[in-house]
């Protein structure tokens, strides 16, 4: 399968939430190869989010990833709150703090999950 994009690139990486399954992509060949491990139904559309915390639209048929989503701005508790509530986080018993969200910067939080995610 290849990702095309509609008018623009996203800023990796990137985090897709697959039906509650975080994935986190550091390029395109990374998201060929993390793809095929993941069943995507058909004619669906899935959230995902950049590196600049903006968020996204991925849609299986065609294999498109868009800027034109419904959700374009994620907030500090939001983005802890996906992970938090996502079979990653379930399956690795890895809860992300929710405490002093005021002295992180929302960049950070981003990076900080998409470690969490990196990880086996």
């Amino acid at each position: 399968m290849t990702l095309q994009f509609l008018f623009r690139k996203p800023k990796f990486p990137v985090i897709f939430n697959i039906d509650g399954k975080l994935i986190v992509v550091t390029s395109f060949n990374d998201f060929d190869k993390q793809i095929i491990n993941i069943e995507l139904k058909g004619n669906k559309f899935y959230e995902a989010i950049d590196s600049t915390v903006e968020g996204w639209l991925l849609s299986t048929e065609p294999l498109v990833i868009s800027p034109l989503t419904l959700k374009k701005k994620w907030t500090k508790k939001e983005l802890i709150n996906l992970y938090n509530q996502s079979e990653n986080c379930k399956r690795n018993n890895d809860i992300y703090p929710e405490s002093s969200l005021s002295n992180k910067k929302l960049s950070v939080i981003f990076e900080e999950i998409a470690e969490k995610l990196k990880s086996p």
